[in-house]
């Protein structure tokens, strides 16, 4: 079995941080989720985390702005 990191360190975002720097509500963050246009892993550790990979992030902004600029 593969060794997975925790999902701690400056590599992952959380929810709420993901919405901060999208200017957006951290519903809208996790609608993008449900839908699927945004990767999230999630942990469970005695509870569900949810956790952006902070590249994942920054390719789904990157692909955004392209969207949004050919527009």
């Amino acid at each position: 079995m593969p060794h997975r990191e925790p999902p701690f360190g400056p590599e992952w975002m959380r929810v709420t941080e993901a919405a901060e720097r999208l200017a957006v509500h951290p519903k809208t963050v996790r609608n993008r989720i449900g839908s699927g246009t945004l990767p999230i892993r999630t942990i469970r550790l005695g509870r569900t985390l949810m956790r952006l990979h902070r590249q994942d992030f920054e390719d789904f902004v990157a692909k955004s702005t392209v969207l949004s600029n050919s527009a």
